[in-house]
């Protein structure tokens, strides 16, 4: 089963009580269960500020070419 990642707009609450549930048959161990989806949610976050370092690069790149 592939791990959830957390979703736009989902606060960190939403996607830990979603991914705790998941993955509860995978991963019986509580803590370990904790663990997982803190990581997750840390991998998503990155991606996320990737995303918006990338989205403001192009704005500048657009602006400096008088395309903006």
């Amino acid at each position: 089963m592939p791990l959830p990642e957390p979703s736009g707009g989902e606060s960190q609450s939403e996607f830990m009580g979603r991914c705790m549930s998941a993955l509860a048959s995978e991963f019986p161990d509580k803590q370990q269960r904790i663990a997982v989806c803190m990581k997750q949610m840390r991998t998503g976050n990155r991606k996320q500020q990737r995303a918006y370092d990338d989205i403001a690069l192009l704005v500048d790149q657009l602006e400096a070419a008088g395309e903006l």
